[in-house]
């Protein structure tokens, strides 16, 4: 009986980390005493992030919620007393030293933080219409911001032995046809992930990733927008119509058939608080299959899946 208590305890303290240090510290630990915990959550204005930035504000954490215009700088500041918006386009070095020195300013050794890489954008369309600046700018924002905001607050992060989620995609997993340029930016930065993780796991940072499939967030209908206006014109755009179309339509059914931005709001939360965080989660009906699907069916099988929705 007191073995069958024991893996219930230790079963119990699996869905939250009294055990992690920083936590532990922010819930008194031994000493009984109450320090701050506080988030830096980048891409906070709408979809996932503003989620994010509510549930953290909600579980008593100082929320920064990393934003670029104005209007939502205004709108968050407004929220809640515990949401405090910043001006963070994860694509200027200088935006982010300044975000550094404001929380380097606030962190102490015994408080807990927690960083959120969200921001990102996603750029659809044939490869073939797809420029190499329009694949920079999309690197610049998925991989190269995480890169830029991460780096700059491993400081931080070692200090208060605090934990990185980065935040994925299935498409980071297995690729969909015109959609290369997001994929690519979701695979680079699984790998980054991998890599970081091993790095600084002897420094007392854990590292994790959250992979959502479709969500009904407003990404796909503003880069969908913004990817039609950069390839309009193109010569072998007419080549590639039906397929757009498929792509169109499975933007407005990611829209209106996607999991809410709140459900993975709430594995960003556990992930940023359990006790041992696994390496990689997913969120959505069927993308956990999907992500075991791609490593053991052929690619020759794969294709052929894939393929069947967009015909």
């Amino acid at each position: 009986m007191a073995g069958l208590q024991r893996r219930r305890c230790r079963d119990c303290r699996g869905r939250f980390d009294p055990g992690l240090p920083y936590l532990q510290r922010a819930q008194g630990g031994r000493r009984g005493r109450i320090v701050s915990k506080r988030v830096l959550i980048t891409g906070s204005s709408t979809g996932i992030g503003f989620e994010t930035c509510k549930l953290f504000a909600d579980k008593g954490y100082e929320v920064f919620a990393g934003v670029r215009q104005q209007k939502d700088y205004d709108r968050l500041n407004t929220m809640m007393d515990s949401v405090r918006a910043i001006y963070l386009d994860v694509t200027k070095p200088e935006d982010v030293a300044k975000a550094y020195e404001l929380l380097d300013s606030l962190t102490k050794p015994a408080d807990a933080f927690v960083l959120v890489n969200n921001a990102g954008v996603a750029l659809a369309g044939p490869s073939e219409c797809i420029t190499a600046e329009d694949l920079k700018w999309q690197m610049d924002v998925n991989l190269l911001g995480v890169h830029r905001v991460t780096s700059m607050m491993l400081p931080l992060l070692r200090r208060s032995k605090g934990r990185v989620v980065n935040i994925g995609s299935i498409s980071g997993r297995m690729a969909a046809p015109f959609f290369s340029p997001y994929a690519a930016s979701k695979f680079a930065l699984d790998g980054y992930t991998d890599s970081l993780r091993r790095e600084v796991a002897p420094l007392g940072v854990t590292v994790t990733m959250v992979n959502p499939g479709p969500t009904k967030t407003p990404i796909w209908d503003k880069s969908l927008e913004s990817s039609l206006a950069r390839i309009e014109g193109h010569p072998a755009l007419p080549v590639y119509a039906d397929g757009m179309n498929l792509v169109k339509k499975l933007a407005m059914e990611s829209g209106e058939n996607g999991v809410p931005a709140r459900e993975v709001a709430d594995k960003i939360y556990y992930a940023a608080t359990t006790r041992r965080p696994r390496s990689r989660y997913y969120v959505g009906k069927g993308i956990d299959a999907t992500n075991k699907l791609s490593h053991w069916l052929p690619d020759s099988v794969l294709d052929r899946l894939v393929l069947q929705r967009f015909k």
